[in-house]
């Protein structure tokens, strides 16, 4: 979760700074050690990754303490995921063709 919330967070870096995040992370394969690929994209699937952590991030208030990765991760991949809503429509608008939808129940992007 927060691999792929620190990838999305650099692809969106990236696009603001007008650089390509696929050839900075084709780049980084050139590393011969420590490298392990994390690719930015609409969400992270599964049960575990995505919900889990979330369990700890709501029981360490009743701690007094706080989740502050997991909850910045989450964050990340939430506004990803946001964002590949608005251009999938942009995209739509611009062809004037239908883009196949699909809704993530409990999600406000219906």
């Amino acid at each position: 979760m927060i691999n792929i919330g620190l990838a999305n967070e650099m692809a969106q870096v990236c696009d603001r700074l007008g650089v390509n995040a696929w050839e900075v992370i084709d780049a980084a394969t050139t590393n011969p050690f420590g490298y392990m690929k994390f690719t930015p994209g609409p969400g992270i699937g599964g049960h575990c990754i995505p919900i889990d952590p979330h369990y700890l991030a709501w029981k360490m208030p009743t701690l007094r303490d706080k989740m502050r990765m997991i909850s910045a991760a989450d964050n990340s991949n939430h506004l990803s995921r946001d964002n590949a809503t608005l251009m999938t429509r942009q995209t739509q608008a611009a062809q004037k063709q239908p883009v196949l939808r699909t809704v993530v129940p409990g999600t406000s992007l219906a």
